[in-house]
Protein backbone atom coordinates (compact mmCIF):
# COMPACT_ATOMS: atom_id res chain seq x y z
CA UNK A 1 0.00 0.00 0.00
CA UNK A 2 2.78 2.43 0.93
CA UNK A 3 4.58 1.88 -2.37
CA UNK A 4 1.37 2.33 -4.34
CA UNK A 5 0.89 5.70 -2.72
CA UNK A 6 4.55 6.52 -3.43
CA UNK A 7 3.88 6.05 -7.14
CA UNK A 8 1.48 8.99 -7.00
CA UNK A 9 3.96 11.35 -5.35
CA UNK A 10 6.36 13.61 -7.24
CA UNK A 11 7.94 15.55 -4.37
CA UNK A 12 11.33 13.90 -3.62
CA UNK A 13 11.16 14.52 0.14
CA UNK A 14 7.69 13.03 0.40
CA UNK A 15 8.71 10.11 -1.81
CA UNK A 16 11.70 9.52 0.45
CA UNK A 17 9.39 9.23 3.46
CA UNK A 18 7.29 6.56 1.74
CA UNK A 19 10.40 4.60 0.77
CA UNK A 20 11.69 4.98 4.33
CA UNK A 21 8.42 3.59 5.68
CA UNK A 22 8.55 0.64 3.26
CA UNK A 23 12.17 0.01 4.28
CA UNK A 24 11.31 -0.02 7.97
CA UNK A 25 8.45 -2.46 7.42
CA UNK A 26 10.76 -4.79 5.47
CA UNK A 27 13.55 -4.37 8.00
CA UNK A 28 11.77 -4.50 11.34
CA UNK A 29 8.53 -6.36 10.67
CA UNK A 30 8.93 -8.79 7.78
CA UNK A 31 12.69 -9.47 7.90
CA UNK A 32 13.16 -8.83 4.18
CA UNK A 33 16.55 -7.23 4.64
CA UNK A 34 17.67 -7.07 1.00
CA UNK A 35 14.44 -5.34 0.11
CA UNK A 36 14.84 -3.02 3.09
CA UNK A 37 18.30 -2.04 1.85
CA UNK A 38 16.85 -1.16 -1.55
CA UNK A 39 14.11 1.00 -0.05
CA UNK A 40 16.48 2.73 2.36
CA UNK A 41 18.71 3.47 -0.62
CA UNK A 42 15.79 4.85 -2.62
CA UNK A 43 14.79 7.05 0.31
CA UNK A 44 18.31 8.48 0.52
CA UNK A 45 18.50 9.02 -3.24
CA UNK A 46 15.44 11.24 -2.89
CA UNK A 47 16.43 12.93 0.35
CA UNK A 48 19.96 12.37 1.71
CA UNK A 49 19.08 14.20 4.91
CA UNK A 50 17.00 11.27 6.21
CA UNK A 51 19.64 10.12 8.65
CA UNK A 52 17.58 7.25 10.06
CA UNK A 53 17.45 5.65 6.59
CA UNK A 54 21.23 5.51 6.53
CA UNK A 55 21.18 4.18 10.10
CA UNK A 56 19.02 1.31 8.85
CA UNK A 57 21.52 0.47 6.11
CA UNK A 58 24.39 0.56 8.60
CA UNK A 59 22.51 -1.66 11.05
CA UNK A 60 21.73 -4.33 8.44
CA UNK A 61 25.20 -4.40 6.91
CA UNK A 62 27.00 -4.33 10.28
CA UNK A 63 24.81 -7.15 11.61
CA UNK A 64 25.75 -9.16 8.52
CA UNK A 65 29.38 -8.15 8.99
CA UNK A 66 29.33 -7.10 5.33
CA UNK A 67 32.28 -4.72 5.65
CA UNK A 68 32.80 -4.17 1.89
CA UNK A 69 29.08 -3.41 1.56
CA UNK A 70 29.26 -1.04 4.51
CA UNK A 71 32.27 0.71 2.97
CA UNK A 72 30.33 1.19 -0.29
CA UNK A 73 27.31 2.49 1.63
CA UNK A 74 29.41 5.11 3.45
CA UNK A 75 31.06 6.25 0.21
CA UNK A 76 27.71 6.50 -1.53
CA UNK A 77 26.26 8.47 1.38
CA UNK A 78 29.20 10.89 1.43
CA UNK A 79 28.79 11.63 -2.26
CA UNK A 80 25.01 12.03 -1.97
CA UNK A 81 25.50 15.09 0.19
CA UNK A 82 25.77 18.51 -1.43
CA UNK A 83 29.30 19.72 -2.14
CA UNK A 84 28.78 22.77 0.04
CA UNK A 85 27.65 22.55 3.64
CA UNK A 86 26.85 19.49 5.76
CA UNK A 87 30.40 19.71 7.14
CA UNK A 88 29.69 17.97 10.46
CA UNK A 89 27.86 15.14 8.71
CA UNK A 90 30.68 14.68 6.21
CA UNK A 91 33.31 14.66 8.96
CA UNK A 92 31.34 12.01 10.86
CA UNK A 93 30.84 9.87 7.74
CA UNK A 94 34.50 10.11 6.68
CA UNK A 95 35.60 9.25 10.22
CA UNK A 96 33.36 6.18 10.30
CA UNK A 97 34.58 5.15 6.87
CA UNK A 98 38.17 5.45 8.09
CA UNK A 99 37.34 3.18 11.03
CA UNK A 100 35.85 0.59 8.65
CA UNK A 101 38.94 0.66 6.46
CA UNK A 102 41.26 0.46 9.46
CA UNK A 103 39.55 -2.05 11.74
CA UNK A 104 37.30 -4.12 9.46
CA UNK A 105 39.04 -4.16 6.09
CA UNK A 106 42.63 -3.78 7.38
CA UNK A 107 43.31 -1.27 4.61
CA UNK A 108 45.59 1.25 6.28
CA UNK A 109 46.22 3.33 3.15
CA UNK A 110 42.50 3.94 2.58
CA UNK A 111 42.01 4.54 6.30
CA UNK A 112 44.63 7.28 6.24
CA UNK A 113 43.02 8.87 3.19
CA UNK A 114 39.61 8.83 4.88
CA UNK A 115 41.02 10.21 8.15
CA UNK A 116 42.70 13.00 6.18
CA UNK A 117 39.35 13.91 4.61
CA UNK A 118 38.11 14.81 8.10
CA UNK A 119 41.06 17.01 9.05
CA UNK A 120 40.29 20.35 7.35
CA UNK A 121 36.80 20.39 8.80
CA UNK A 122 38.06 20.08 12.36
CA UNK A 123 40.36 23.09 12.12
CA UNK A 124 38.90 26.39 13.25
CA UNK A 125 38.95 28.94 10.44
CA UNK A 126 40.89 31.39 12.61
CA UNK A 127 44.05 29.27 12.92
CA UNK A 128 46.69 30.34 10.40
CA UNK A 129 47.74 27.59 7.99
CA UNK A 130 51.35 27.64 9.26
CA UNK A 131 50.24 26.84 12.79
CA UNK A 132 47.60 24.31 11.74
CA UNK A 133 50.22 22.30 9.93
Amino acid sequence: VVLRIAQLVSDPRQLAKYHQTAAQICHKESGKLDQALQYYDMALDNDPTIVWAFDGIVEILADRQDWPGLERAYRKMIFRLPKEGEVETKVRLWGSLAEIYHHRLQNVAEAITAYEATRPSFLPRTIPAKIAG
